[in-house]
C-alpha cells in the first residue's frame, strides 16, 4: 500500500508508517507494538496525522488516507 505523494509530502517516516497500519486496522496498541514505541509517542503521532488530514478522529483519518491510496 502506497499512498499518494501529496500525502507523503505532509507525513514524517513515522506518521507514514503509522498511517498505513492505522488504515491496515491496527490499534494504537498493536502499532506501538509493532513499532517498538510507547503508546503515547503513537498517540501523539495519530493527533499530527489528523491535524495535517484535518480530521476529526480515526475513522474520518482512515477514509481520507483510503481515498489517496495509490492503484
Amino acid at each position: 500500500m502506497e499512498f499518494n505523494d501529496i500525502i507523503l509530502e505532509k507525513f514524517s517516516q513515522r506518521e507514514t508508517i503509522v498511517s498505513k497500519l492505522m488504515v491496515m486496522g491496527y490499534s494504537n496498541n498493536q502499532i506501538a507494538k509493532n513499532m517498538k514505541l510507547s503508546l503515547c509517542t503513537i498517540k501523539n503521532a495519530l493527533a499530527l496525522i489528523y491535524q495535517k488530514l484535518e480530521a476529526k478522529n480515526k475513522a474520518h483519518a482512515c477514509f481520507i488516507l483510503g481515498q489517496n491510496i495509490q492503484k
